[in-house]
C-alpha cells in the first residue's frame, strides 16, 4: 500500500505532458460583442454565426452551440424566470 501514492503520482506525471498535445488543432472562436472566446475542437465546422453566438457541426452529427445575452434584470435568477414566463406566453399564443 505504500507504493500506491507513487503509482498515482507517476500516472499524473505521465498524463500531464500529453494534455498540451491533445489541445493541438483546437481553434479559438470569439464573440466580440460579449467579449468572450471559446475553443472549438478539431473537426468542427462553423455552420451559423451571429452577434450573439455560433453553431458548429462535427463528425457523426455532433453539434456545438455557444451564445451569450445581456442580462436585462438585476440577477441571473430573475432574468431566467422572466425569460421562462415570456417563452411560456409565446408558446400559449402559438397554440391558440
Amino acid at each position: 500500500m505504500r507504493h500506491v501514492p507513487h503509482i498515482l503520482l507517476s500516472l499524473v506525471v505521465g498524463i500531464m505532458p500529453t494534455s498540451p498535445l491533445g489541445a493541438q488543432g483546437w481553434q479559438a472562436f470569439g464573440i466580440r460583442h460579449f467579449g468572450f472566446v471559446f475553443d472549438v475542437p478539431p473537426g468542427f465546422v462553423l455552420t451559423q454565426h451571429s452577434d450573439q453566438g455560433a453553431a458548429f457541426e462535427g463528425k457523426n452529427k455532433a453539434f456545438l452551440a455557444v451564445w451569450g445575452a445581456q442580462l436585462g434584470n438585476p440577477s441571473f435568477r430573475t432574468e431566467i424566470e422572466h425569460r421562462m414566463a415570456v417563452n411560456e406566453k409565446d408558446r400559449l399564443e402559438v397554440d391558440l
